[in-house]
């Protein structure tokens, strides 16, 4: 009876404090930081996303930080993207912020063409895959040229049976299907 009461008394006080699962992201205050923001005008309330340049030092690649801020001066840390340029932060052709989502193009550990869907600290990653005649993501990706009307224009290589060729490649969003222009 008193092992029961001591376990009883133990639940209660973690009740009580609120001794919660904590917050696992990563806080920065990115007030000297280099950013590239978004805001998603959500249905309760504006969202602010950014992305800054977070690479270790001495680190062979670089790391892009997609962060979301919480309060002034305040962001967490949602997501580590991998690519092999410095400025990829900013440039609109490696992320590309399109209605609620981030698009992108990855190399290393990142998805090599992903998009993220905002939604403050429930924003998910989900790696992107698109058909050509029948086949899944055949191409190899170098850029998103534009976004609009839910369809995505990439720039890349494509493998199709007579090898491997540069063009644009334009997927819908909605079908996941591609067509190369030529």
């Amino acid at each position: 009876m008193k092992k029961i009461l001591t376990i009883i008394m133990i639940l209660l006080c973690f009740v009580i404090t609120g001794c919660n699962k904590k917050d696992n992201f990563e806080h920065y205050d990115l007030k000297d930081k280099d950013l590239n923001t978004y805001v998603y005008h959500g249905d309760e309330k504006d969202e602010l996303y950014a992305l800054a340049d977070i690479t270790p030092e001495g680190y062979e690649s670089f790391i892009t930080g997609l962060f979301y801020k919480v309060s002034e001066n305040d962001y967490i840390l949602l997501e580590k993207l991998e690519y092999s340029r410095k400025d990829a932060y900013k440039n609109k052709t490696i992320y590309h912020f399109y209605e609620n989502k981030l698009y992108g193009v990855g190399n290393g550990d990142s998805p090599m063409i992903f998009e993220i869907e905002l939604n403050g600290k429930q924003s998910k990653m989900n790696e992107l895959k698109f058909k050509i005649n029948n086949k899944t993501n055949p191409f190899l990706i170098t850029s998103i040229e534009d976004i609009k009307d839910n369809k995505i224009l990439y720039y890349g290589y494509v493998t199709t049976d007579s090898g491997n060729n540069s063009s644009n490649i334009k997927c819908s969003l909605k079908t996941y299907e591609c067509t190369i222009d030529k």
